[in-house]
């Protein structure tokens, strides 16, 4: 197979050239876009809709997939004495054995 599309991975009207990479916003479940969303907001959007995707039964069916994100938990807190639910993810990236940081053209193939 090959590596995940940019459509794939950050939805059907995801676009990009040379220099920009343009996300819609209507292209995220659950997400209600507004002129006015804040950065934890769009990242929260293409974090989750990445979670779907980048799955390790989705990782065992296709070897081009080398990224995992897999829910790990959620715990309450208390954090500036209100509370909160802190969920937990961990991210893997599988980089080429050659290779010990992480680099975007890794992924480039």
């Amino acid at each position: 197979m090959a590596e995940p599309t940019i459509q794939e991975v950050f939805g059907a009207n995801s676009a990009q050239d040379e220099n920009t990479l343009t996300l819609t916003k209507a292209d995220y479940g659950d997400f209600t876009p507004s002129a006015n969303n804040s950065g934890e907001a769009v990242f929260t959007a293409v974090f989750l809709e990445s979670s779907t995707k980048f799955t390790e039964e989705n990782q065992a069916a296709d070897s081009d997939i080398s990224i995992t994100i897999l829910k790990t938990g959620q715990t309450n807190i208390t954090r500036n004495a209100l509370p909160f639910i802190r969920h937990s993810y961990t991210v893997s990236f599988d980089v080429p054995d050659e290779t010990s940081v992480i680099k975007p053209s890794a992924f480039d193939v």
